[in-house]
């Protein structure tokens, strides 16, 4: 696949993963894992911390249980502001591409001392591609994609997090230099059945693409 093919698919799996589940927060995760919110003390210091920390105009937060231990964290997904120094608000309608240019998905989670910071990815304008909210077997993952510098050239990875909020790899695949092959194709299809965290990419036409979280305190339905 050509590098324009390439960007170009990421642009539509990024429109077919904006649609894709998030649900109200009584909402339960099908599977064999039964999801249920943080405690009600939990919520309430993660909604502390939240107003402390972030504005919920250039912020999404989803509740999704990631260490699988049937409480949910909280993710939050934080844009940064656009070169001209304005904020990029995300619940006003889409982002304009060319205004993204960073920002920081963060996983909090509660523990003995409070609210913590447990993961923390960038993303970033200078590098196609994107994180997205799947599941495997009724539990939740992160799966990240970066586009490669050579054509048909990808790096994935589907994660979740330990006890003690560290990422744990389950699978990753490349496609072109080392490894190459179309056996690397296993993990893509979960991008369209899962849901955009945030996901930057070049349509065939050249024109920039870009897709994200739109939620404020829902849960995620895998």
């Amino acid at each position: 696949m050509e590098k324009k093919q390439l960007a170009g698919a990421l642009c539509l799996l990024m429109a077919a993963a904006a649609a894709a589940a998030i649900a109200h927060p009584d909402d339960r995760l099908r599977g064999e894992l039964v999801m249920t919110q943080p405690p009600p003390k939990a919520q309430e210091e993660l909604r502390a911390y939240f107003n402390q920390h972030y504005q919920e105009a250039t912020c999404s937060a989803v509740y999704v249980d990631l260490n699988h231990d049937g409480t949910q964290e909280l993710l939050v997904m934080e844009l940064e502001a656009d070169r001209n120094g304005r904020p990029v608000l995300l619940h006003d309608g889409p982002v304009d591409p060319e205004r993204f240019t960073a920002g920081m998905v963060t996983v909090l989670g509660t523990g003995e001392t409070g609210v913590e910071a447990w993961m923390e990815y960038p993303c970033s304008a200078e590098v196609p591609g994107g994180l997205y909210l799947v599941q495997q077997d009724g539990r939740a993952y992160l799966l990240s994609y970066t586009a490669g510098d050579s054509a048909a050239d990808f790096d994935a990875e589907l994660f979740s997090l330990n006890d003690d909020g560290e990422m744990v790899v389950f699978q990753r695949e490349q496609c072109g230099g080392t490894s190459g092959g179309d056996e690397a194709a296993e993990l893509l299809p979960l991008l369209e059945q899962g849901s955009v965290v945030w996901a930057f990419g070049t349509a065939p036409d050249g024109q920039s693409c870009f897709a994200c979280l739109d939620e404020l305190f829902t849960t995620f339905e895998a």
